[in-house]
C-alpha cells in the first residue's frame, strides 16, 4: 500500500491493485475494477438488523454498525469487446457481508 493505494508487484514491477491496470498492461492477470465498502447500519440504535448500508462518511454513530458489506468488481477475461451476442458479462462482481463481532454476538 502507498498513499492509500493498493499495490501489487509482478516481476519487479508495482501495479496499482484497483482500477488503473489494463489488461494489455498485465496479460492475463485478473483486475480489480472497483473495491466498495458499505457499512450496515441500525439506525434506530438498538437490535441486531441492518436497516441501511451507507459508506464510511455516512456512518453517524459506529456503535450502530452491524454489518460490512464488501464488493469487489472484476474485468472478466473471458469478455470479449465488440462482439455481438457475447454470453460473457464485461465485470464480474464478488460481494460479501461480514458480521461486526461485537454487534452480532459472534
Amino acid at each position: 500500500m502507498l498513499n492509500g493505494q493498493l499495490l501489487c508487484t509482478l516481476n519487479g514491477t508495482v501495479y496499482p491493485l484497483v482500477g488503473t491496470v489494463s489488461a494489455s498492461v498485465v496479460p492475463n492477470a485478473i483486475i480489480v475494477n472497483n473495491l466498495s465498502i458499505l457499512y450496515g447500519i441500525n439506525s434506530s440504535g438498538s437490535g441486531s438488523n441492518v436497516d441501511t448500508y451507507v459508506t464510511a462518511a455516512g456512518v453517524t454513530n459506529w456503535n450502530n454498525v452491524i454489518s460490512v458489506k464488501i464488493t469487489l468488481t472484476f474485468n472478466n477475461p473471458l469478455y470479449v469487446a465488440g462482439v455481438a451476442g457475447t454470453p460473457q458479462p464485461q465485470y464480474i462482481t464478488f460481494q460479501r457481508i461480514v458480521s461486526v463481532m461485537a454487534q452480532t454476538g459472534i
